[in-house]
């Protein structure tokens, strides 16, 4: 199977835009979960002290980054074959 980078490049700020947009979800009431439909980006409720930084208070899941990048790609692979597919017949036409 040959990588389309394009549909590649797509499917990666599909992916981070959807974190943005899709409300988070609380597991606890201490963590929220980003990302859909599997967290990957988690920011907890602690307070910062001085000396602290961003990264005490968040968690990066590269598995679950991986995962919704593989799944969009899917769609978007899909999507485009059947719409190239489509495109053909009404050539032929």
């Amino acid at each position: 199977m040959n990588l389309n980078r394009k549909v590649l490049n797509w499917s990666i700020m599909i992916t981070l835009l959807i974190a943005y947009i899709t409300p988070g979800r609380s597991t606890d009431g201490f963590a929220f979960n980003y990302g859909y439909p599997f967290g990957f980006f988690t920011m907890y409720n602690t307070e910062i002290n001085v000396g602290g930084t961003i990264l005490d208070s968040t968690l990066f899941n590269i598995g679950g980054f991986v995962l919704n990048i593989l799944l969009m790609y899917l769609m978007f692979h899909i999507l485009n074959k059947f719409i190239n597919k489509k495109s053909e017949k009404e050539n032929i036409y």
